[in-house]
């Protein structure tokens, strides 16, 4: 299933409405947000609540984002990190783009 593309700034759409784990969906949700961002942003941002700050292993955010990725595959995408950080791509792009967070995106749920 090849997934849409947003005219505005070229990243795939993910339908809305998916059931995540809360995890999963605040990294994807982050990186839809926020393209680029870096893993350890992401980790910050995921784990805020996290009295602890997250997890002691930084390995964990890979694991949650593989995890994530055998979830979205079926819709075409995945989450890919690279030397611009986290992106949402299509899932036969095997390395992120370079691009601009996406106003329509950042607005969405």
């Amino acid at each position: 299933m090849a997934a849409a593309l947003c005219p505005c700034c070229g990243q795939p759409i993910v339908p809305a409405g998916l059931a995540l784990p809360p995890t999963k969906q605040r990294i994807l949700d982050t990186v839809r947000r926020r393209p680029g961002v870096t893993a350890e942003e992401l980790r910050e941002i995921v784990w805020a609540d996290d009295p602890a700050g997250g997890p002691e292993d930084r390995k964990v955010l890979y694991v949650h984002v593989h995890q994530l990725n055998k979830l979205i595959a079926p819709l075409g995408v995945a989450v890919r990190g690279g030397t611009g950080g986290y992106r949402v791509t299509p899932l036969n792009q095997r390395f992120p783009q370079s691009g601009r967070p996406c106003p329509a995106l950042a607005l969405s749920g």
